[in-house]
C-alpha cells in the first residue's frame, strides 16, 4: 500500500516515513506543497498524509481539487495539523478528509492513530508487502558458531524487516532456524549490529528477519531503503 506524505518539516517528514516503512507500508515523501498534486497523477495512492492548517489556503485548496477531480478519487486523505478552529474539522470533512491525525507526536501514539484511521475506511491492508530495494552494495559480518569462521557475507536485497544475503564460503551452510547473534553492516558512516533468524535458504542464499536491532539502527536502514526507491523510481 502506497503513503504520499507532505510535510513542510524535514524531521517530522522523515519520522513519519520512516515509522511508514518499519510497518511495510511503501512511502513517498513530498516536500514541496506545490507537488502533492503532481506526484498523486505519477503514481497510484491509497493514502495521502498531509500537513495543513486553518490559515493554510494553498493546501486546502489543494484538498478540494483532490475531492473534485477524479484522477484522485479512490486516495484517502489524512489531514496532519497542530491546531483547529471552529469550522475547521466540518470543511475539511465536506471537502473528502477521511481523518485527522494531531501534532506533535510520538511514533506509537501516531502509527496507532493512523492505523485506527484506516480501519475506520476499511483500508488496513491484509497482507503488508514489504518495499525491497535489490543489488545492493554492502556487506555484512558475522562469526559462524559452528566452524568459528568469520564470514563475510554478500547482501542481494534489504527490507524494512531484513535482508537477503549470499555466502560466496562454500564451507558455511546456515539452516533455516538458525540465529546469527550478532551481525555487523555498515550503511554510509553508520555500523551497526543486529542479530538475523534465518527463515530461507536456497543455495549459499539466505534470508534474515532482523532481531534485537536497535530503534536508531532500524531507521538509518529504512532512510536507505527510501532514498534507494526514491532514486529508483525518480520521484523529487
Amino acid at each position: 500500500m502506497r503513503v504520499l506524505v507532505y510535510d513542510s518539516n524535514r524531521i517530522i517528514r522523515d519520522n513519519i516515513t520512516t515509522i511508514l516503512l518499519m510497518q511495510g507500508y511503501d512511502v513517498v515523501a513530498v516536500k514541496d506543497k506545490r507537488h502533492i498534486l503532481s506526484t498523486c497523477s505519477k503514481m497510484p495512492f491509497s493514502i495521502a498524509i498531509i500537513e495543513t492548517s486553518p490559515y493554510d489556503e494553498e493546501v486546502n485548496n489543494i484538498l478540494e481539487k483532490m475531492h473534485d477531480n477524479d484522477i484522485y478519487k479512490n486516495v484517502k486523505v489524512l489531514i496532519y495539523v497542530s491546531e483547529i478552529i471552529p469550522g475547521f474539522v466540518s470543511n475539511m470533512f465536506k471537502i473528502g478528509v477521511a481523518g485527522i491525525l494531531f501534532k506533535p507526536f510520538n511514533e506509537k501514539d501516531f502509527f496507532n492513530r493512523f492505523s485506527s484511521l484506516l480501519s475506520k475506511s476499511n483500508l488496513l491492508p491484509k497482507r503488508i508487502k514489504y518495499t525491497i530495494i535489490n543489488n545492493v552494495n554492502h556487506d555484512i559480518v558475522f562469526r559462524h558458531e559452528e566452524s568459528k569462521q568469520i564470514v563475510h557475507a554478500m547482501v542481494l536485497g534489504v527490507s524494512a524487516r531484513g535482508i537477503r544475503f549470499l555466502i560466496p564460503n562454500e564451507n558455511i551452510h546456515l539452516n533455516v532456524g538458525y540465529n546469527i547473534p550478532l551481525t555487523y553492516m555498515s550503511i554510509g558512516s553508520y555500523k551497526m549490529t543486529f542479530s538475523l533468524n534465518i527463515i530461507e535458504v536456497v543455495g549459499k542464499e539466505y534470508i534474515g528477519l532482523f532481531e534485537n536491532i536497535s530503534s536508531f539502527d532500524h531507521k538509518v536502514i529504512c532512510k536507505f531503503i527510501y532514498d534507494k526507491y526514491i532514486e529508483k523510481n525518480l520521484i523529487s
